[in-house]
């Protein structure tokens, strides 16, 4: 079995807001993985030296705490660890590589369409799903690090990165579209 890493980015450790964010994933993949949780605050590097993949929960619509200890999370640069970021995960990766997220609001809540603008592994197809965000890259905006690989009427809402396996959704898949993150670990 594959030994992933879920980090949580929820504002606190053991709050009711790993029920919405990291317990949905740990659902989908209890079957294909063995995983384990570490908060964002305990993680140290050579906590990912023994995983395989490593997943970057989302987090409550109004909490930036984990972007805010982006410093936490320099780390991604260096591994060579296939990593999804999720909502705030994805946030993370665009900071980390220096990406500018719009500083104006790009709220999205419900279900979304996007359409997929580069072939992955992640997804096939144009889809609906379901956002929950307040801040992402404009739709037109330039990025340097990522290819774009999918995006709805105003934000990019998926990446990858150039030459790494890092991805990132700005969407939840963990809600909806689920075989996303069984895509993730799979291949």
């Amino acid at each position: 079995m594959i030994k992933v890493l879920i980090i949580d980015l929820s504002p606190t450790k053991n709050s009711l807001w790993k029920n919405e964010f990291v317990y949905p994933i740990t659902k989908l993949i209890k079957n294909i993985s063995n995983y384990t949780i570490i908060h964002f605050t305990d993680l140290k590097k050579t906590n990912l030296e023994t995983f395989e993949k490593i997943i970057l929960s989302g987090s409550p619509l109004n909490d930036f705490k984990a972007i805010n200890k982006i410093e936490l999370f320099h780390w991604i640069k260096d591994t060579n660890k296939p990593i999804l970021g999720i909502c705030a995960g994805f946030q993370i990766i665009n900071k980390i590589f220096e990406e500018k997220l719009n500083l104006k609001k790009l709220q999205e809540i419900g279900l979304i369409e996007i359409k997929i603008e580069k072939k992955n592994i992640l997804f096939s197809n144009n889809l609906k799903v379901y956002c929950l965000h307040n801040k992402g890259i404009s739709k037109n905006q330039k990025i340097e690090n990522f290819e774009i690989l999918a995006t709805s009427k105003i934000c990019i809402e998926a990446i990858k990165h150039k030459k790494k396996d890092i991805y990132g959704v700005l969407f939840h898949p963990e809600v909806s579209n689920n075989e996303i993150i069984l895509n993730f670990i799979k291949n």
